[in-house]
């Protein structure tokens, strides 16, 4: 088990177990005394409490949430026992490997079936044109959130983290690396399965 914990630590980087499993994106995020300081995501926050050590993977809130490493954020994210978190990302470890394998393997085989080419990249160019709509969609909703509602809300917080998110997703779909484009098509098929109601209001 120590084994399994010290490779989910060489490859997972705090930050982007925040992206992946609370959707807060710190690139945008201005560095201090080398950590990020940030609203806690666990508890209704107006003064950031909640700071992130990026060359030590750590994390902790100040008012009481708690704190650890990449492990702990994503048990404490899904709700989750140590083991639980453990479980899942070694789980995801070995999907992403077997994936990237199956993509080496089988990517002349897949040049040479048109059908499927033009399938997937009708789903690219599908995917890319209903990003592109959201993204209009949640910048015309920042602008009217800005008058009328906390600047410092959850809703209103994860309206901006939103944006740079879609922005790296469409900037992905229009790499020429199939393995790139495939992976960016999961990443935004789980994230989506968690619905909109938390980012934006759709109706």
């Amino acid at each position: 088990m120590s084994d399994v914990i010290e490779v989910i630590k060489q490859s997972y980087k705090i930050e982007n177990i925040l992206e992946q499993f609370i959707g807060i994106d710190l690139s945008n995020v201005r560095k201090k005394n080398k950590s990020y300081n940030i609203c806690c995501p666990f508890h209704q926050d107006n003064h950031p409490s909640f700071t992130v050590w990026e060359e030590t993977n750590y994390w902790k809130c100040w008012a009481g949430c708690g704190g650890g490493d990449q492990i702990n954020l994503v048990a404490k994210a899904l709700n989750l026992k140590n083991h639980e978190a453990i479980k899942l990302l070694n789980n995801q470890l070995n999907l992403k490997k077997t994936q990237v394998e199956y993509m080496k393997s089988g990517v002349e085989e897949l040049l040479r079936d048109k059908e499927l080419i033009k399938k997937f990249n009708d789903r690219i160019r599908e995917t890319f044109s209903n990003l592109i709509a959201l993204r209009v969609k949640t910048k015309k909703q920042i602008q009217e959130v800005m008058e009328a509602e906390d600047l410092e809300s959850e809703y209103v917080i994860n309206l901006h983290h939103l944006v740079p998110k879609l922005e790296g997703w469409l900037e992905s779909l229009e790499s020429e690396n199939y393995a790139v484009q495939y992976h960016t098509l999961l990443d935004i098929q789980n994230f989506f399965k968690k619905g909109l109601n938390s980012w934006i209001k759709t109706k």
